[in-house]
């Protein structure tokens, strides 16, 4: 199954030279109430990370594609500006991605995604 993570918007006006980065974790496929579970499922992105506004000091780079995991993955990032200004407007999203393995109970299962900015 292929679909899009919709974008979210980073606004980053602090105004000063310090970066930031776009971290993505998800929790188990899992139906709580029957215990059934989907271990080897996946769910990929491919990250993009654009500039909404022009008179944006930086620029933000998107993190490498792979699976999403219970461990932090990078999505996008700005780097720290050392001497120079930092900041500006970005659409943070990508390309998704569910693999589900075969031969599985045929349930409802859930997997949540979380998208944390540091």
């Amino acid at each position: 199954m292929v679909g899009v993570f919709n974008a979210a918007t980073v606004q980053d006006f602090r105004g000063g030279s310090l970066g930031w980065d776009v971290t993505a974790t998800r929790t188990p496929f899992l139906n709580q109430t029957t215990g059934h579970s989907m271990a080897k499922a996946q769910i990929g992105i491919q990250p993009t990370c654009t500039v909404t506004n022009p008179d944006s000091p930086s620029t933000c780079t998107a993190g490498t594609p792979g699976a999403i995991s219970d461990i932090p993955m990078k999505v996008a990032s700005q780097a720290a500006g050392g001497e120079e200004l930092t900041g500006g407007e970005f659409a943070v999203g990508g390309a998704g991605m569910i693999q589900l393995p075969p031969f599985m109970f045929a349930d409802t299962y859930q997997s949540v995604v979380t998208f944390s900015i540091a």
